[in-house]
């Protein structure tokens, strides 16, 4: 009876990928036979697919198929009892040469079901690039049993470099613990977003302008590496930032961009993505543009607040006199009432306020009122 094994796409190449890289754990293998980001390991094939063991302490590691976050997880265990151990569970070779410009970033979960709380075992978490050595992220010891906890770090000089990753467990005696448990490995990049971004309103138009990334580590050519820039995407939030749209369908070529499709008054929020050949990046600061007052004034304007927008406090000046000043949020709940004397500038705390707009009202001695909506932020 012959048996068919059937092997998914992703399966088919993490197979092909180990048995291509070189057992050698000082040798980084070449580019072709390499693993692109990002990396995923949850652990759902059993063995040690991706994944290669060194050192003295091999037989201590295995994978659980009852525990985990959840299970299954990869596990070092106390048992066979070795002393004086340095063992390591390492990747095969990751490449980041097409991600020049971007962080990288480790992410896992990690357990320890301890003994002897003694200080003496210890979990490394390291990486290498070509031709360097093992740099230590995190650190861990066996202070005391803890549950799981996810861990992110960023791993510098790793961007448009190949690397590898590695789990090592030392100590003076195994003994010292029950298990060190890992799941849940996400390597990947963040692209880079633009600076600086800056809104401003002018002739019914709302106007940005932002830097590209800072990139000054791009140490090849950027048509190759797909570093290269292909425009900027423009996204705009009419609710106070809960949903953003692309206003723009075609990527913007400049670091500068007019919107005039701003179609009611109030405040607009921007953010600003960089388009390279292999990403999107993760989003710029976001600019809050004020499009108009809620109500315009002939003349002079009877009082002005600032800052606009606000975070801990507003500051109103009063350009004629006024008897009572009223703050109202988004509902039309009254949240600061004051009588205002001859003062000519009053200050109100805005600390504890929900982010959102609000209405500052003014009532003058002929029972008069004028209002101005204002936008708190976080």
């Amino acid at each position: 009876m012959a048996m068919i094994m059937c092997m998914s796409a992703s399966t088919f190449a993490q197979a092909a990928v180990k048995e291509s890289i070189t057992d050698s754990m000082n040798t980084l293998a070449p580019e072709g036979w390499t693993w692109p980001l990002p990396l995923f390991e949850h652990w759902n094939y059993g063995f040690w697919m991706f994944w290669s063991l060194g050192g003295n302490g091999m037989d201590n590691w295995g994978i659980s198929g009852t525990i985990g976050n959840p299970a299954p997880a990869a596990y070092f265990s106390r048992t066979p009892p070795v002393t004086n151990y340095e063992t390591w569970l390492e990747s095969s070779v990751l490449n980041a040469r097409i991600y020049e410009c971007a962080d990288i970033y480790l992410e896992f979960d990690i357990k320890l079901t301890d003994v002897f709380m003694n200080q003496s075992e210890n979990m490394l978490v390291q990486y290498k690039v070509e031709g360097g050595s093992w740099i230590t992220v995190k650190q861990f010891t066996n202070a005391g049993s803890f549950d799981w906890q996810t861990e992110s770090v960023v791993l510098n000089d790793v961007p448009g470099e190949l690397f590898r990753i590695r789990f090592l467990a030392t100590g003076s005696a195994s003994t010292g613990i029950y298990y060190w448990y890992i799941d849940n490995i996400y390597v990947y990049a963040e692209c880079s977003p633009p600076l600086n971004l800056s809104g401003s309103y002018l002739n019914d138009s709302v106007y940005l302008e932002w830097s590209s990334p800072a990139c000054d580590f791009l140490k090849s050519d950027p048509v190759i590496t797909g570093t290269m820039i292909d425009g900027y995407n423009i996204y705009r939030s009419d609710d106070f930032g809960e949903s953003f749209h692309l206003i723009d369908a075609l990527p913007v070529k400049d670091t500068q961009y007019v919107d005039h499709n701003v179609v009611f008054q109030g405040y607009h929020e921007y953010y600003v993505t960089t388009l390279y050949d292999v990403c999107e990046s993760i989003p710029s600061d976001t600019a809050i543009v004020e499009y108009l007052n809620l109500i315009e004034y002939p003349g002079n304007e009877p009082f002005r607040i600032n800052p606009v927008p606000a975070k801990n406090e507003l500051t109103i000046t009063l350009s004629e006199n006024f008897k009572i000043i009223r703050v109202f949020n988004f509902y039309g709940h009254l949240m600061h009432q004051q009588m205002i004397g001859k003062e000519k500038v009053i200050t109100v705390n805005t600390a504890t306020y929900a982010a959102g707009p609000y209405l500052v009202q003014l009532t003058n001695e002929n029972a008069e009122t004028f209002t101005k909506r204002i936008l708190i932020i976080p």
